[in-house]
């Protein structure tokens, strides 16, 4: 139980020095479960506030802070959050009230992607 306090403790710490920006994006791509593009990244983090640019900004971050791991061996790289990541920030994701916003967003762009 020791290590989970410990992990809990570092996740805290690496989640609390984020910019809001880069919390927001985190937060939004926590509804992906599995390898996603930057393409569906800026879909689906972007808004009225948070630009294309951004959202690609935020997520070179969040790869160079080890909250995001990159796959970079093909030629379009695709971006993962491990498990134990996940589940933290979507926990921090339920908390914000924006995450039923998201996952609608998200089922949309599922819609679209298999029409």
């Amino acid at each position: 139980m020791e290590r989970h306090r410990t992990l809990g403790a570092a996740l805290d710490w690496s989640y609390w020095l984020l910019t809001q920006v880069e919390s927001t994006i985190l937060q939004r791509l926590s509804v992906l479960s599995g390898p996603f593009t930057l393409e569906v990244a800026v879909d689906l983090a972007k808004d009225s506030e948070i630009t294309a640019n951004d959202v690609i900004g935020g997520v070179g971050q969040l790869v160079e802070k080890s909250l995001l791991c990159a796959d970079v061996s093909d030629t379009i790289a695709r971006y993962r959050l491990l498990r134990i990541t996940r589940a933290y920030v979507l926990q921090k994701f339920a908390e914000s009230g924006e995450a039923e916003t998201i996952m609608r967003r998200h089922a949309t762009q599922l819609h679209h992607a298999c029409s």
